[in-house]
């Protein structure tokens, strides 16, 4: 008993020394301390010349993945700063102020031709920048510019239009842009959807073909006046617009009614995305306030085409769209409906002809004409790959545990909520990178002639799922794996020095989803008694062939 006291000490002893050997040679670990210069050859050298500071300062801070991330030349005084703030211990100063947005212009061949005057007070004399949106807009020329500043423009991906603007502290700079922004149609009646900066003062003046018209404007905004115009058309003014908008308008019958039926609606969406597809499905509830109905149309998500389902007491119908439109489809009842009626649509995309890293627009499903609509969105889970989110409009996140139950459910992973249509949700598809952090433990009895190892390896995984542990073994025979449930697997032969070989412990599918585990290796080797030195090589977790 003795002996075997002080062969478990010996073993221990050895354990610490390889086991630092192992963590050193690990790769990716930033917190691992530099390689100590007592185990060197020789006496280290002093540097040549005077100690110079390495800029810039780099500090690396920990995501919510666990993975690090490099902070270039901050200060503390800065890092405080935007922890407070991120804290909502104290709300960050604007840098700038949108005074005004006017719009002004007309309609003519599928598009509005308008000029738009923005007004930016600048609170600081720095580069400041100022998202200015009007991603739906294509701008004629070069932007005009009426102060004293410098700046410069561009267009972000996702984001639209972003001006840079530096000049003095609490001046106002005003900027003019000429842009023609589509307009489509259906059903007889006209939209025209824009996103602008949010301003103190927004306007639109717009002159439209088409006489004895009315219209109506979404969200906040209103419409002041629709008067004849000179031309036989009508002229609109409206007010209170601001961050997006649509504006819809469409020709009046004697009697002063809409050609169109009043509706309201509600939506229950899914989606559903992989490599291949994005898959949407709703359920929408449609009332009509102007009488019974016995159709109407719905505008699709961009990019999808309409998958025929089986249905009852209604038919689907798709309807002549360009190549540049979403689809709309018309739905016909077998007759009319004063009540409120509940039809389902689905619609798939194809992304064999998308960018990997394209941004995917989610939004869709809009009752055209209708004049009040709201609704759920749930998005389910990815199957081997993370959603990314972008720049969304009209829309806001909810708790999957406040979805309406009919959109719960395991693979959901994000919830939002609408109050308004057309709105936006932009995601991009991105590969799980997927990182293991092992901490091996070993443990050696010495007995006569044989050594006996148990050698523990405690996981936790980050991102993807991890099915197999690899492990290269030279001179031990395994005895037994714990748990008992994880199937070893040798490589035939030795291919290594000291007949190292593979050995791969695999777990069942219903174990993957978990992230934290301890594996444990059971092994013998045998001792030469005549030895007068002992060598001993410890199993090595090594990346998997598969990833």
């Amino acid at each position: 008993m003795q002996r075997r006291r002080l062969g478990r000490l010996a073993g221990i002893g050895l354990l610490l020394w390889l086991t630092s050997g192992v963590l050193a040679a690990q790769q990716g670990d930033p917190s691992a301390p530099p390689a100590s210069e007592e185990g060197g050859q020789g006496e280290a050298q002093a540097p040549a010349g005077p100690v110079v500071e390495v800029k810039p300062d780099i500090f690396l801070l920990p995501d919510e993945e666990g993975n690090w991330r490099q902070l270039l030349g901050m200060r503390y005084e800065q890092l405080r700063r935007a922890w407070e703030i991120a804290e909502g211990r104290e709300d960050p100063p604007p840098r700038y102020t949108v005074r005004s947005v006017l719009l002004k212009g007309l309609v003519r061949k599928g598009r509005a031709e308008l000029t738009i005057e923005i007004v930016v007070r600048l609170h600081r004399p720095t580069w400041t920048r100022v998202p200015l949106r009007l991603g739906q807009a294509l701008l004629r020329g070069p932007i005009g510019h009426h102060g004293e500043a410098t700046y410069r423009w561009r267009f972000e991906e996702g984001e639209g239009y972003v001006l840079w603007v530096r000049g003095a502290a609490e001046s106002d700079q005003t900027f003019t842009l000429d842009a023609l922004v589509p307009v489509s149609e259906a059903a007889g009646r006209y939209r025209l959807a824009l996103s602008v900066p949010s301003a103190e003062d927004c306007r639109l003046t717009l002159r439209v073909p088409l006489a004895g018209a009315t219209g109506r404007v979404s969200e906040r905004g209103e419409v002041v006046s629709a008067a004849p115009a000179p031309d036989g058309g009508t002229q609109f003014e409206l007010r209170g617009l601001g961050g997006s908008f649509e504006v819809q308008w469409w020709r009046v019958d004697t009697g002063s009614q809409p050609a169109q039926p009043v509706l309201e609606a509600s939506g229950l969406i899914t989606v559903t995305l992989d490599r291949q597809t994005v898959t949407a499905t709703a359920q929408l509830t449609v009332h009509s306030r102007s009488g019974p109905v016995d159709r109407f149309q719905v505008r699709l998500p961009e990019g999808a085409e309409w998958w025929p389902q089986q249905t009852t007491g209604y038919h689907v119908a798709p309807q002549p769209r360009s190549d540049d439109q979403p689809q709309v489809v018309e739905v016909r009842f077998d007759g009319q409906h004063a009540e409120p009626v509940t039809v389902e649509l689905a619609a798939r995309r194809s992304l064999e002809d998308d960018q990997p890293d394209a941004w995917l627009e989610l939004g869709g499903f809009e009752v055209l004409g209708a004049v009040q609509q709201q609704g759920h969105v749930a998005v389910g889970k990815p199957e081997d790959q993370y959603l990314v989110w972008g720049p969304n409009r009209g829309v806001r996140p909810v708790p999957v545990s406040q979805l309406p139950e009919a959109l719960r459910g395991e693979q959901v992973v994000a919830g939002f909520e609408y109050r308004s249509q057309p709105w936006s949700l932009r995601t991009r598809l991105v590969d799980r990178q997927t990182r293991v952090e092992v901490e091996p433990i070993y443990m050696v009895e010495i007995e006569k002639g044989v050594a006996r190892l148990e050698a523990t390896f405690r996981y936790v995984i980050h991102g993807g799922e991890v099915l197999s542990f690899d492990f290269e073994v030279a001179g031990w025979q395994l005895d037994e794996v714990e748990p008992d449930s994880f199937l070893p697997t040798e490589s035939e032969g030795a291919s290594g020095p000291e007949g190292t070989r593979r050995v791969t412990v695999t777990r069942s599918e219903l174990e993957s989803s978990v992230r934290q585990l301890e594996l444990v290796l059971h092994g013998h080797r045998a001792l030469d008694p005549a030895a007068e030195s002992l060598r001993l090589v410890f199993p090595r977790p090594v990346p998997s062939r598969t990833d």
